[in-house]
């Protein structure tokens, strides 16, 4: 139970020091790390790395959407195709 509300008063102090709730959350007991497959077309994923690369986004989601614009960028046959998708 001390853990329990421990927790809470993290969390709690977290969100009143203007951290985001969605990464506040990591210290409840709840929390856990998760890890999926992504599938999607070349227009998705060039749709996620304009909303999310963009300077007012969360800088976990700009890391994250850096990391595909970066990988897609390796692909040689994708190469032109994401360069007009991401104009």
């Amino acid at each position: 139970k001390d853990l329990m509300l421990q927790a809470a008063a993290v969390f709690d102090n977290m969100i009143a020091t203007g951290v985001a709730p969605e990464q506040a959350r990591m210290v409840l007991p709840q929390s856990m790390m998760t890890e999926w497959i992504w599938t999607g077309s070349l227009v998705a994923f060039a749709r996620v790395v304009k909303l999310r690369a963009a300077s007012d986004a969360q800088l976990e989601c700009q890391w994250v959407a850096n990391m595909i614009d970066q990988e897609i960028k390796q692909r040689e046959e994708l190469k032109h195709s994401w360069s007009a998708l991401c104009q």
